[in-house]
């Protein structure tokens, strides 16, 4: 009877040790069946809006003087070993601040635009937002592309773990409108063999250099470099330098820049050139704040093709630009 109650025992125990293996194994195999969530982390490249500036701006150390030009937007401010904080009274001021010191970082806020994309496919989102540091130029509202990690809950993306700005070089045409115009100065040309009258021409461009050459080196040549020449100074025997090297070597031209009229008899030709602001509107993207104005020497043109970086719709450096 004994045995037999031992034994009864014993398959009792089995049974309940097998049982609790099993939960065991379920909970290490899935984790998140009792709370019914399936939780893991993807990483993909999304659109992101910019709603917000932090009203806090962080600077190279300044000076009093520069802490004077925009003490109307500072609450506060604290020093510290090579960088001032300020601390600005509403959002408004980050502009103001940076406008008028061009310089300075802070915390953007980003929203994610809705779905977030994974590998192609997209993933719904929960209002996943986060801080960026950026230089203020940016409007609110502007959209930029940033790789990221989150964390995927039941589906939903709930939180960024890490962001990383996205964008790319690219040529694109921009629309620009005139706006006033600005400068104009004179350009007098003088040719080659009337090259020396510029010698006492203040600020005159004076040049020795023919171009499209060979590499020899005639008596009157002081050096000779890769496919031009550079004659001396007191040279101006044009034919000659034609006869030894060709009819098509070119001559750098010697000139000088003027506000005004010039009574100069050596000047060959002479050209007025008019300088005008205009400013980037173009509908398709958003430009930096300090980056809308540019000058150029056309009265009359309406677009530009600039190289630039791009992220999202938002241009973030022009680095050339030309009509």
């Amino acid at each position: 009877m004994v045995k037999e109650n031992n034994y009864k025992t014993f398959v009792l125990l089995l049974l309940i040790a097998v049982l609790l293996i099993g939960e065991l194994a379920i909970l290490y195999l899935h984790p998140n069946t009792h709370t019914n969530k399936k939780m893991y982390y993807v990483e993909g490249i999304s659109e992101f809006t910019l709603s917000s500036y932090k009203s806090v701006i962080k600077l190279p150390k300044i000076s009093h003087d520069e802490l004077n030009l925009v003490s109307n937007c500072v609450s506060n401010e604290m020093d510290l070993e090579n960088q001032t904080v300020l601390f600005l009274k509403n959002e408004s001021c980050i502009f103001d601040v940076y406008s008028t010191l061009h310089k300075g970082i802070s915390k953007a806020n980003f929203i994610a635009s809705s779905p977030l994309y994974v590998n192609g496919s997209s993933i719904i989102n929960n209002s996943v937002n986060f801080q960026y540091d950026l230089n203020p130029t940016l409007p609110v509202g502007s959209k930029l592309r940033f790789k990221f990690i989150g964390l995927v809950e039941n589906g939903v993306v709930t939180r960024g773990v890490k962001f990383t700005l996205m964008g790319e070089k690219r040529t694109i045409p921009l629309r620009i409108s005139k706006i006033k115009k600005i400068s104009s100065y004179y350009i007098y040309y003088v040719d080659f063999v009337n090259r020396t009258c510029l010698r006492d021409v203040p600020n005159a461009h004076i040049s020795n250099v023919i171009r499209n050459t060979n590499n020899k080196k005639e008596d009157y040549v002081e050096y000779v470099g890769d496919n031009y020449i550079v004659v001396n100074e007191n040279y101006t025997n044009k034919s000659r330098i034609i006869e030894d090297y060709g009819e098509n070597v070119i001559f750098e031209p010697s000139y000088v820049i003027s506000n005004t009229t010039m009574n100069l008899s050596c000047a060959s030709t002479y050209s007025l050139v008019s300088i005008y602001q205009y400013k980037i509107d173009d509908p398709n993207y958003v430009v930096p704040i300090d980056k809308q104005f540019i000058t150029l020497n056309e009265s009359n043109t309406t677009r530009i093709y600039a190289n630039v970086f791009l992220s999202g719709n938002t241009i973030m450096e022009i680095y050339s630009f030309k009509p």
